[in-house]
């Protein structure tokens, strides 16, 4: 199959038979796998919330398809509605401390920690 050529300018990100290649940001705008990840890696610096991935072992966050963005430093108790999701807190690539609810391999919702 011949490759498409993305909106950030690079062709389609090599794949397997269940992924594309690409990633889309907000607006529908298609992105290579390394744009993706420079996508995710400016947002955890610009943004105060972020949405991204615990791998399944539970010790990084990662972005889509698995390149990692942080690492798992805590994790605490069960949310109180979920029976996977747990509180966690995770250090960025940036170095900058976030807190939220996740679960091994599954999504993780994240706020920035206020510096102290």
């Amino acid at each position: 199959m011949e490759k498409i050529m993305c909106d950030c300018g690079h062709l389609e990100s090599d794949h397997g038979e269940i992924t594309r290649g690409y990633g889309t940001d907000g607006n529908g705008k298609t992105m290579c796998y390394a744009c993706c990840e420079a996508d995710d890696k400016s947002r955890l610096l610009a943004d105060n919330g972020f949405l991204g991935y615990i791998s399944s072992d539970g010790k990084n966050l990662v972005g889509w398809p698995g390149w990692v963005l942080g690492t798992v430093v805590k994790w605490g108790g069960r949310h109180s509605w979920s029976r996977e999701r747990h509180y966690i807190t995770v250090r960025d690539c940036h170095g900058q401390l976030w807190h939220g609810t996740g679960a091994e391999g599954m999504w993780a919702r994240l706020r920035k920690c206020r510096a102290v």
